[in-house]
């Protein structure tokens, strides 16, 4: 990969000690493998280098440092370890030139990513971001994991601070940058949705001169965006017949029947996932693949094989033979109103598990007592709600609803009152937990995977 010279050069940092060859980097000493570069973060809770030892111990190589360890091991020190971490990825990232796509977005950006990375990996050898590993640790650390063999990548990028995303971009240097959305999320850092969208706009300042922007067509900010985008390339999205890649589409129960239309021709894509707002993340992933110049075939190739991420809007089977819907790995009120239009949809009795949702700011009590009124209108017949802001959420759906303090009693609760009739919707913030009650009130993996498809 590199020397430990090398990487002190790369961030400005002094080396101090032997000069070995680093293979990887990591800043967790639990999971640090042989020949890593160690990398000693500090946070409000937390002082990576009480671990500095035990990562050596370990078969790490050099520990990233703002403070001189008294170890006899390579060390580079700086002023600020999480700065310096974006500071060589992003010296690693220009080693290398292939085409990356960068995607951010109040919603779908982690499933738009996964959807490109299925696309990308039916051409050649891609390097997909883990997870939502979208911000200040995870995006470099996910760079830092660039090869030879890499022909493309693709990247998420997160935010919950204004300037966020413009720092992110910096490091990862986009040939391809995706909004897919602005909504009502990260609102207790920021003052409206107006000023979440031109955070997410600034993704687009770090593209290459031969860069392009994909930019969701339905979207009020679309127009923001395009001026943003300036001289650069815009290949915009959406169900407008107005979008450079557009679709009309027929919704299974999971899945959808899509008609593309992109500028290399018009095909048909049978995707397996739910939802409206999954075509429109198929739409996104289409346009972003367009940009990088793939072939129909492969587009229609990857979003067909793309199968449901692991707690949005994934068909499960409770305990009782009923349909669990498991939309737990996180929350904001657009994905809770999208998730509530795909339930309204089905057959049978309908409830619907809701968690507090975060980082709302002053408009959360207001906006947990929409989704009440959302789930009311939706056709939802009961209503659990867990945490303190969800309260207001419960009080605004009314007779049927019940708010909860206790987790274990609403797990209780829950499980008494399901029959195979019945049809849930797990949903909170990442916080919140939610996937722990999906989980115990779910069939094993094995028993629900071959009746999941009867939901």
């Amino acid at each position: 990969m590199l020397t430990v010279h090398e990487a002190a050069e790369s961030v400005d940092g002094r080396h101090i000690g032997d000069n070995p060859m680093i293979d990887s980097v990591s800043s967790d000493s639990r999971t640090i493998e042989s020949g890593a570069l160690f990398v000693a973060l500090r946070g409000e809770r937390f002082d990576g280098h009480k671990y500095v030892e035990e990562a050596v111990n370990k078969g790490a190589v050099g520990a990233m440092v703002d403070t001189e360890s008294n170890l006899p091991t390579p060390q580079i020190i700086v002023d600020d370890t999480e700065y310096a971490l974006g500071q060589l990825a992003a010296g690693w990232r220009r080693r290398f030139d292939i085409p990356l796509v960068a995607i951010t977005g109040s919603n779908g950006k982690t499933t738009v990513k996964e959807m490109i990375g299925n696309i990308l990996r039916a051409n050649d050898n891609a390097l997909i971001s883990k997870g939502n590993f979208n911000n200040l640790v995870g995006l470099p650390l996910s760079l830092l994991k660039l090869r030879e063999s890499h022909r493309y990548a693709a990247v998420e990028i997160g935010m919950n601070q204004v300037g966020e995303i413009e720092r992110l971009a910096s490091i990862a240097q986009p040939s391809v940058a995706v909004i897919t959305n602005a909504g009502a999320a990260h609102l207790e850092f920021l003052v409206n949705i107006d000023q979440v969208a031109t955070e997410k706009g600034k993704i687009i300042s770090s593209l290459r001169d031969s860069g392009v922007a994909v930019l969701n067509a339905d979207s009020s900010h679309y127009s923001a965006w395009r001026r943003t985008a300036g001289s650069h390339r815009v290949i915009s999205f959406g169900f407008s017949s107005d979008a450079d890649v557009s679709g009309t589409c027929t919704t299974l129960t999971f899945g959808s029947q899509i008609s593309m239309k992109t500028p290399l021709g018009e095909f048909q894509v049978d995707l397996q996932l739910a939802g409206e707002h999954n075509v429109i993340n198929a739409l996104a992933a289409a346009a972003a693949s367009v940009a990088l110049g793939l072939t129909p075939s492969s587009i229609k190739t990857g979003l067909e094989n793309m199968s449901a991420v692991a707690g949005r809007l994934q068909p499960r089977k409770h305990l009782k033979g009923g349909c669990l819907i498991d939309d737990t790995y996180n929350a904001n009120p657009n994905s809770v109103a999208a998730a509530l239009a795909f339930i309204s949809k089905l057959n049978g009795d309908r409830r619907l598990v809701i968690g507090d949702m975060f980082e709302l700011g002053a408009s959360g009590e207001e906006l947990h007592r929409d989704v009440g009124r959302l789930a009311r209108e939706c056709g939802i017949g009961r209503l659990y709600a867990l945490g303190t802001l969800s309260a207001a959420a419960a009080e605004e759906f009314g007779r049927g609803a019940t708010h909860y303090s206790d987790r274990e009693m609403l797990i209780s609760d829950l499980g008494s009152q399901l029959d195979e009739t019945t049809t849930v919707l797990i949903k909170g913030s990442r916080g919140m937990k939610m996937d722990e009650i999906a989980d115990s009130i779910s069939m094993p993996a094995n028993h629900y995977a071959k009746e999941v498809a009867e939901c």
